[in-house]
């Protein structure tokens, strides 16, 4: 098994309505870089739309995304009251790739189904086989994909992986 030193983590989302909770994900791997720097020579470099240098690209904006994309090694979405055109793209290209791929669903409320978008995509994702949890606290979201990053083969030694999660949530 060969070691990695760095994980690329590609998160996916409207950026107003997660903007919250695209910043808590961040803070999260900030935590665990400032850790695993120091200590093991490993880093997750977390690319999101928003902070990626690409404001004035060559040609269209979303395919420089997706070069990124295909570059990840986890592809994640956070879908809350619709799926877009950029996220189905953005998932696409991760099927194209050799990233690991979840998507994160907002719980519809209570006695509501899913608004017609994100049911069709909670299909696609079934018939797909890709992972993805249906939440109501990002704790949930939060724990998962953390968990997945540390899970990683050939990323951390197993004395690393007795990484404290709770203490960088």
């Amino acid at each position: 098994m060969a070691q990695k030193n760095e994980i690329t983590l590609f998160l996916a989302s409207s950026v107003t309505e997660f903007y919250k909770q695209r910043r808590q994900i961040g803070d999260i791997f900030r935590r665990l870089n400032n850790r695993l720097v120091p200590e093991a020579d490993k880093f997750v470099n977390l690319k999101k739309c928003e902070y990626e240098e690409i404001a004035v690209a060559k040609g269209r904006k979303q395919e420089e995304y997706n070069a990124l994309i295909s570059l990840s090694d986890i592809f994640a979405a956070l879908i809350g009251e619709k799926v877009g055109s950029y996220t189905l793209e953005e998932y696409e290209q991760a099927k194209l790739s050799s990233a690991q791929i979840v998507v994160y669903i907002v719980s519809p409320p209570e006695g509501k189904p899913f608004p017609e978008s994100v049911a069709l995509f909670i299909e696609k994702l079934k018939s797909n086989g890709d992972d993805f949890l249906i939440y109501d606290d990002f704790e949930e979201v939060k724990k998962d994909i953390l968990g997945r990053v540390l899970g990683i083969e050939g990323f951390l030694s197993e004395g690393a992986k007795l990484i404290d999660i709770a203490e960088l949530l």
